[in-house]
């Protein structure tokens, strides 16, 4: 006669049983909250391209440097010292009502202001990256290639820095998901994949340096927030954010996904 209980067999197939439905549930946790984080992403990706475009309404139309030293100040009236100053959160953040959360909206803001240059921190690490190369120019001394009447006249006007001198300005990149190491969620630059030659590193890598593809991170089942110069946020793969037409004016002007910058 069998005596009641479990065999070995049958605790086994209980334990495998309820590993599927644990792992199932992660799974779906998980989702639902990449889910929520992007939702978040694309939220904030719409306000400071609002911000970004007032800044321009309030400037004759000309485009924020992507890298230049403002006067600006904090939600106090404090005035925001160098190199924070020159990068693009602070110089719009009175555009958002010095609203951080739609800068800095990965649950770090408490975590930031607990470090003791709470300005520089806020600064350096905004969950987007701006185009700095392509649009409203960077002037900062690693600078790709500032535009100058000296670069322009080698280059062209590679990089636009009024609103009406973009070609496509539903194509154009202005701010897209972004990391400063392997890690690390945030960073206020992104660079395109090509420059003056090709220097990203192929196929998307998340283990790679940060560096290897522009600082830009498709974290969101690879596919990065990608804010446009229009006002629209979009999604794009790997192909579409390789695409140097969202990168560059010259690129979309002349029809070439695969845009290298030439002397003229």
């Amino acid at each position: 006669m069998r005596k009641n209980g479990f065999t070995l067999v049958e605790l086994l197939a209980v334990v495998v049983i309820l590993a599927i439905l644990l792992s199932a549930a992660v799974a779906t946790t998980t989702r639902f909250i990449e889910k929520g984080r992007m939702g978040k992403e694309i939220s904030a990706a719409r306000k400071i391209t609002s911000a970004y475009l007032m800044y321009a309404a309030d400037h004759d139309g000309n485009l924020m440097p992507g890298y230049q030293s403002e006067n600006v100040t904090d939600a106090t009236g404090q005035s925001i010292e160098f190199p924070a100053n020159a990068r693009y959160p602070w110089r719009l953040a009175s555009y958002l009502d010095y609203d951080m959360h739609a800068i800095l909206f990965n649950g770090n803001e408490n975590a930031l202001k607990d470090q003791v240059d709470f300005h520089y921190a806020a600064s350096v690490s905004p969950n987007l990256g701006m185009n700095v190369t392509f649009v409203g120019g960077d002037y900062g001394s690693g600078s790709d290639l500032a535009p100058s009447a000296k670069a322009n006249s080698k280059y062209g006007a590679f990089c636009i820095t009024k609103l009406t001198q973009a070609v496509k300005p539903s194509w154009l990149i202005v701010f897209a998901s972004a990391r400063r190491t392997t890690h690390d969620v945030g960073f206020y630059q992104v660079k395109s994949p090509s420059f003056i030659a090709t220097r990203w590193s192929g196929v998307w890598d998340p283990k790679a340096p940060a560096e290897a593809y522009g600082f830009v991170d498709m974290r969101y089942d690879r596919k990065a927030v990608a804010a446009m110069l229009d006002g629209h946020v979009e999604m794009l793969d790997e192909d579409g954010i390789q695409d140097m037409r969202h990168w560059s004016n010259q690129a979309a002007d002349q029809d070439k996904d695969r845009f290298t910058l030439q002397k003229l």
